[in-house]
């Protein structure tokens, strides 16, 4: 045991910092267990490139460091996490914009709406119209695109215009337009799919490789991807194989290796050859409720 059992709540640490709640109120502890961020504040985020949102019972946002110091005080509406370097906010105004590590605006904050940096670039909407930043605030594409647009993910970023999914190039420029309603990022060089309440996946070139035959499905990751039948949970590869059988009741991504599964009575972790490194167990109260045993 690494951290022994002590809080009402707590999350994943990542950069040195944990989410942990202690009667009613929430701070961050490091990856020895240390509190770096007393539990005080009403709401924290996810940490992330070692910088943790906090939020004040008024509801307002700002950010602390793996030290536990303020780096900008809590006054924003939204405070979302950071990705390379900047972080999207919102104002009172109800304005978006970014701010970089030292807190400090990296562009006005003017946008209608923002997405996080990925690859470089960042969604901006101004003006009803989308087109992207780079890293030093300054457009790479024109704000002069119809529709919702998402962050780049393995060189394509998603638009939706006319009820339908494009993906788009770094140049501004259409890579391929798909006659599907809903689709996802790219990872890995596939995308997936729905199709008449199913999912599938593409391939950049827009071609279905793997047809739309799931419930539910998440994107690759080391090769793998979660998917469900009959409301069961497992793992496919790029075939769209089952190499790890749909048994559980819910699956995550594997993370440092380890995917956090339940069946309908046992919880734990599996290594991607799909065999419990840790596992507890479930009873059902009088209620029907689950406790762990």
């Amino acid at each position: 045991m690494v951290i022994e059992p002590q809080f009402s709540c707590a999350g994943p640490i990542t950069d040195d910092m944990g989410m942990i709640q202690l009667r009613g109120k929430w701070g961050y502890v490091n990856s020895s267990g240390t509190l770096v961020v007393p539990p005080k504040y009403y709401a924290v985020g996810p940490p992330s490139e070692g910088r943790g949102s906090i939020a004040t019972d008024f509801g307002r946002w700002g950010y602390v460091d793996r030290d536990g110091d303020v780096v900008v005080r809590p006054q924003y509406q939204v405070a979302d996490e950071y990705s390379e370097g900047r972080a999207v906010v919102r104002t009172n105004a109800g304005l978006y914009g970014f701010l970089e590590l030292n807190g400090f605006p990296l562009t006005d904050l003017c946008y209608e709406d923002c997405g996080r940096f990925s690859e470089g670039m960042a969604p901006v909407k101004l003006n009803d119209k989308w087109g992207f930043v780079g890293l030093d605030g300054r457009y790479t594409i024109e704000p002069a695109i119809d529709g919702e647009v998402w962050s780049f993910h393995d060189g394509l970023a998603r638009v939706s215009e006319g009820g339908r999914i494009s993906y788009l190039h770094h140049s501004g420029k259409i890579a391929f337009r798909t006659p599907y309603e809903g689709a996802g990022d790219f990872s890995e060089g596939l995308a997936p799919v729905d199709l008449n309440g199913r999912t599938g996946f593409i391939d950049k070139k827009g071609s279905l490789v793997i047809p739309p035959v799931f419930e539910f499905t998440t994107r690759f990751s080391k090769g793998l991807a979660v998917a469900r039948v009959d409301k069961k949970q497992g793992f496919i590869d790029k075939s769209g194989a089952f190499v790890i059988p749909e048994r559980y009741r819910y699956a995550t991504d594997f993370v440092n290796g380890l995917s956090l599964v339940h069946t309908d009575e046992e919880i734990g972790y599996i290594n991607t050859l799909g065999e419990f490194v840790w596992k507890g167990f479930f009873s059902r109260t009088a209620a029907g409720l689950l406790r762990m045993t």
